[in-house]
């Protein structure tokens, strides 16, 4: 290695038996050849690999550079410095020509292969529209940007291809487009063999820290009413974590699922004009003494049940806590919550008050893993309206999960989950889902099947993800919502899970 004072520049050269290595926390750099600018923070490195996160990464040179010569090359976007709070002392690195991957085997199991990544230290890398590959099988190439965070999840890489009884089968893929300083857009579409085209298109943009606006509008089906609608939305929202959340919004035909009892959903085109709605930051932890946190919801609605229908003033307040204490054991594991709301509404005659309790306990016998889940939904008074009109409900879930005597190696590992949901009140069983996965070292397929008895459907679908990023997965999951979440109290907790 050498050092020039006058320029305050180092280099540094490999031999015949090391290369250069950096070491940045647990990432770790390898190359060839390095030069570094001291003073201006500028610098390469030759045909590179290493580590960075759950990443490993192969390719030819790159560039680091600080972050105002990385928005004027337009590497990054404005936009993008202030999302990531970077500051004029972090630096950009811009790889060409890279193989990224989270297999640590010498021929991968999977890679992601690109022209092009760019690496912001301890927050994200873009790999620019990957090729994927399984294997040495190139089965795909990303039309998008793929971005995923080096301490969160990020957007799902590959098609994904699903089964409904009402709509066939169908194929989608979904994605997000850099659109610079004017925002970006997320956008999904999927097609089903009964001639149903779905799609999704959001668009969002930063205008002070944390203070987002959109607009979206969604193309859904409607089972129930056999129609497929476009359904605007358009707003702002404030989403920090660990702070509070609020947003102010309308919408037109927003589809809104209810789940009446256990496999039972019923589907309203509802209309908010406008909406406002807040959640405090959880306060309390999970683990000793549980958390809490408080919320309101205040709008102006109208559902589809008549054409003639009036406009609804409504107002919820409410508090939920939950928790899993730490027993010390994996053998036990308990979860708890709970959930009280208060709806009022104009005619000062109509309320409702909601309690929903849950209790479960994850437990294991050997290798056969349960989950028992025990829901309660108590629920006084009634609505104006048809869409948001609660129901009680008193639910037993069980889970069994256990492994299966295939594979040939001791990273190759299939299990076999099936779940029962019994709906305690009309005493029927409800739905079952069957859950069949393959994990094979760094990434997982999951085949799955749902059968709403309450409801006379069937949907199968099939998920994949990779190890390293569990929520970062391909397709629609079994469960699109939990029963602890609810879109009739307003969507700024409720997942995108799937295109819808």
């Amino acid at each position: 290695m050498e050092y020039s004072s006058n320029n305050e520049t180092i280099e540094a050269f490999s031999d015949a038996r090391n290369n250069i290595t950096l070491f940045s926390g647990s990432n770790k750099l390898a190359g060839k050849h390095m030069t570094y600018n001291l003073a201006s923070k500028r610098g390469v490195m030759t045909q590179v690999s290493g580590k960075m996160d759950a990443f490993y990464l192969k390719g030819k040179d790159v560039k680091v550079m600080p972050v105002e010569d990385a928005l004027k090359q337009g590497i990054i976007q404005t936009a993008k410095k202030k999302k990531d709070n970077l500051s004029k002392d972090d630096t950009v690195a811009e790889w060409l020509d890279v193989t990224t991957t989270t297999c640590d085997f010498e021929n991968p199991h999977y890679k992601l292969v690109s022209k092009k990544i760019i690496v912001v230290p301890g927050k994200k890398v873009i790999i620019k529209q990957p090729a994927v590959y399984i294997g040495k099988t190139h089965v795909f190439t990303y039309p998008f940007d793929y971005i995923l965070g080096l301490s969160h999840t990020g957007q799902s890489v590959m098609p994904f291809i699903d089964y409904d009884s009402d709509k066939g089968v169908g194929a989608g893929i979904k994605g997000i487009v850099d659109l610079g300083n004017f925002g970006e857009m997320d956008i999904a579409g999927m097609y089903w063999s009964k001639s149903i085209f779905e799609a999704k298109l959001r668009y969002q943009r930063e205008m002070l820290q944390d203070l987002y606006v959109f607009a979206e509008t969604n193309r859904f089906y409607n089972e129930d009413d056999d129609e497929t609608l476009w359904r605007p939305k358009w707003g702002i929202s404030y989403s920090k974590t660990g702070s509070w959340k609020a947003s102010l919004y309308e919408s037109q035909r927003e589809l809104v699922k209810t789940e009446m009892k256990a496999g039972k959903e019923v589907r309203y085109n509802v209309w908010r004009s406008p909406e406002f709605n807040f959640y405090s930051p959880w306060y309390g932890d999970p683990s000793h003494g549980g958390r809490f946190r408080v919320f309101g919801i205040y709008g102006r609605y109208q559902d589809n049940m008549e054409t003639d229908n009036p406009w609804v003033t409504r107002l919820a307040l409410g508090a939920e806590l939950n928790g899993a204490p730490d027993t010390g054991t994996s053998v036990i594991k308990p979860y708890y919550g709970a959930r009280y709301t208060h709806y009022d509404y104009e005619n000062g005659e109509d309320a409702q008050k909601v309690t929903d309790g849950w209790l479960g306990f994850e437990w294991n016998i050997g290798k056969v893993n349960f989950d028992s889940y025990y829901f309660r939904r108590w629920v006084e008074g009634s609505s104006m309206m048809e869409w948001d009109q609660y129901e009680e409900r008193e639910d037993i879930c069980q889970t069994v999960s256990f492994p299966l005597p295939f594979g040939g190696a001791s990273w190759e590992k299939w299990n076999l989950s099936v779940r029962a949901d019994y709906d305690n009140i009309s005493n029927e069983l409800a739905e079952i889902v069957y859950m069949l996965n393959y994990t094979k070292h760094c990434m997982t397929w999951q085949l799955w099947a749902k059968d709403k008895r309450a409801d006379d459907s069937l949907s199968i679908g099939l998920t994949f993800y990779i190890e390293a990023y569990p929520d970062a997965s391909v397709g629609s999951k079994p469960y699109n919502r939990s029963i602890t979440e609810d879109q009739r109290m307003g969507t700024i907790d409720v997942p995108d899970k799937g295109i819808n």
